[in-house]
């Protein structure tokens, strides 16, 4: 089964464009219905196809295609963030009679998807350049299509495409106190049960844990470093309930340290566990991987406020 599916979002028919004074710079043409959240976890790409220009010429002329965000289905300009329309070119069309035309492929790391939300349409707009006069062209049909996860694909909830990352975030802070020289830690977060399709996909991904955390500021001897850390663990299905909270001995990793001089507001990225890593070619369906916070010895503190837990995935499964 593929990773992804490709399906039609929206599509435009027959319509003829004439533009006789400067007022009318744009053309909207069509749009998509309210994206629901789901779709906007999971889409991947967008690409805009135009069949050929059949009546008409634009020779000269400063005429292009745009994909636009619009707040909704009653909107009737494109919404704005920090003042700027969101809005993105896709392709200029040819002058004269030409077969199906596509866009620019807008991939994950467009930053159309940043700003897509829930209930938000994308339209596809014709762009009649400045004081546009005495245009008149006629196209067959559009279509937009778009490139999604699917839907047996791990993507829960909290999960959002960035790059070619999938990231899971803390839902809440962690504190650990030790009190001698015995190691205290507490499970902070992890991922739900990987399904065996993402297990097998996984022989070219990368995980990374990313922190926000600070200790107790000082030490009686700072030469001898930091005691608190944070841990990646693989907790085996096979697990027994009962162990759940028990600190991930077996299989567990360093991801990085807090060390005296941290700065609760500074995010920090831990080591790169790739595909040559034992975490990685010891996971198998079923299992759970977990985020573990530490310290070690008297007066040692250790918050944790914010994490996420990054998964690079390969090109292909997007």
């Amino acid at each position: 089964m593929s990773l992804h599916t490709t399906e039609e979002i929206a599509s435009g028919g027959r319509t003829s464009v004439e533009v006789n004074n400067h007022d009318d710079c744009y053309y909207y043409w069509f749009a998509t219905e309210p994206v629901t959240q789901a779709f906007c976890d999971s889409v991947t790409h967008l690409e805009l196809t135009v069949n050929s220009l059949v009546e008409g010429s634009l020779a000269g002329r400063e005429v292009w295609f745009e994909l636009v965000i619009m707040d909704g289905k009653e909107a009737c300009s494109p919404r704005t963030r920090d003042g700027v329309d969101l809005v993105w070119k896709t392709h200029q069309p040819p002058c004269g009679n030409y077969p199906v035309q596509s866009g620019v492929v807008f991939d994950c790391e467009h930053p159309i998807f940043t700003y897509l939300k829930a209930e938000d349409v994308i339209a596809v707009r014709i762009s009649l350049g400045e004081r546009p006069t005495n245009i008149a062209f006629t196209l067959s049909s559009g279509t937009l299509v778009a490139k999604r996860m699917s839907r047996g694909f791990f993507v829960p909830a909290g999960w959002t495409p960035k790059t070619l990352v999938h990231a899971i975030h803390s839902n809440g802070s962690c504190h650990v106190a030790a009190h001698d020289q015995n190691i205290q830690s507490k499970l902070w977060f992890s991922t739900p049960p990987l399904p065996e399709k993402v297990v097998s996909s996984l022989n070219l991904a990368t995980f990374q844990l990313y922190t926000r955390s600070q200790n107790q500021g000082w030490a009686d001897r700072p030469e001898l470093g930091t005691y608190t850390w944070f841990e990646i663990a693989l907790r085996k299905s096979s697990a027994s309930l009962n162990a759940t909270h028990d600190p991930p001995r077996v299989m567990s990793w360093r991801s990085h340290d807090t060390s005296i001089d941290q700065n609760a507001s500074e995010e920090q990225g831990g080591e790169i566990f790739n595909y040559k890593h034992e975490l990685l070619q010891h996971i198998e369906p079923g299992d759970v991987i977990e985020v573990w916070v530490y310290a070690r010895f008297a007066c040692w503190t250790h918050d944790a406020y914010e994490g996420r837990l990054e998964l690079g995935l390969p090109a292909e499964m997007r």
